[in-house]
């Protein structure tokens, strides 16, 4: 189960300080699949990127089967993220990544707009993939 509780996450800019999470708690079940979604700058991929052990929050904890993920090292975050969790990032010109059960697949589709790579991840969520 991975676990974000009371996370907040500010940037210090030339104009002042600008929160881009404020005490955000949310709970992701094994097997799950989440979407986050909300309006330009509300935090999306700042929570994501917190999420997934790629930014640690300014403040709160992120847990994974309540293990502190900024607790491990930067090896070890890599490792969790490529065996555990999977990404779908909005940007079309990014590539697609989804790992499922230590078994991951990696695809590139320039083509493909956001709601079409949900829902063909959504599908493949339903099905044993091997490779």
């Amino acid at each position: 189960m991975l676990q974000a509780e009371h996370i907040s996450k500010t940037f210090t800019r030339k104009h002042g300080t600008v929160t881009a999470l404020d005490h955000v708690s949310i709970t992701i079940k094994d097997g799950e699949f989440v979407a986050i979604i909300g309006p330009s700058g509300s935090g999306k991929s700042t929570l994501l990127l917190a999420l997934g052990g790629m930014s640690a929050p300014s403040e709160g904890m992120v847990t994974y089967n309540s293990d502190s993920v900024y607790n491990w090292d930067v090896s070890k975050r890599a490792q969790w993220r490529a065996m555990q969790v999977g990404f779908v990032f909005q940007d079309i010109t990014r590539p697609v990544i989804f790992q499922k059960d230590f078994h991951g697949i990696s695809a590139y589709f320039p083509d493909f707009f956001v709601e079409n790579k949900i829902i063909f991840f959504n599908e493949m969520l339903r099905k044993d993939v091997y490779i």
